[in-house]
């Protein structure tokens, strides 16, 4: 599904509206693919088809901005990071442009202190990935996509990718819950 698909899954409108809500309330944002066009939609940017697909492993390129900024830096220069998308976004008016890939340029961005956008799924594991090359519909996106590689191919690079991209997704969703803020105090539970 895609930013353009309101009207057949209405559900997306209450997506944006959350989003604009929490934009507007100054709390943090993270959206991931379908997230991060909803996002740079709500902040006027157009989305639009990507050509060609991703589909699979993809080296990630951090712009100079992305390797300082709190949430993205510690994905260094480059890093492996698993796609499914076939739509993209245009980087939004005001925002800081923090990654891409050979075969799309806005992978990532933030918008103020804390909304950021990833084009890319970071929070994938192999369970994950063998589940959506499992369905019906996705095998068929994928042979659609004419990229040259299966879902072996997919599987060969997830055994060599995953434990890198999963380190990396560690530490950057941790800077990104720092960004929520940490609790003032930890309540310790009694052990049983």
């Amino acid at each position: 599904m895609n930013v353009a698909d309101q009207v057949r899954r209405p559900h997306l409108r209450t997506e944006l509206a959350a989003i604009e809500r929490a934009l507007a309330q100054g709390k943090p944002v993270l959206g991931i693919c379908l997230g991060a066009q909803l996002l740079a939609h709500v902040l006027g940017a157009a989305v639009r088809r990507n050509d060609p697909p991703e589909i699979g492993w993809y080296d990630l390129e951090t712009t100079e901005a992305g390797r300082r900024d709190a949430v993205t830096a510690s994905l260094g220069e480059i890093a492996p990071v698993f796609q499914w998308h076939r739509y993209t976004f245009d980087l939004p008016s005001g925002a800081e442009h923090l990654a891409r890939t050979a075969t799309c340029e806005n992978q990532a961005f933030r918008y103020g202190a804390a909304a950021y956008g990833f084009q890319f799924h970071l929070e994938m594991d192999t369970a994950m990935i063998e589940r959506w090359l499992g369905l019906p519909a996705y095998r068929d996106d994928l042979e659609a996509a004419g990229l040259g590689h299966g879902a072996e191919a997919i599987r060969d690079a997830t055994a060599a990718r995953i434990e890198a991209m999963q380190a990396a997704a560690d530490a950057v969703f941790t800077a990104f819950l720092d960004q929520v803020g940490r609790p003032a105090r930890r309540i310790v539970l009694p052990s049983r």
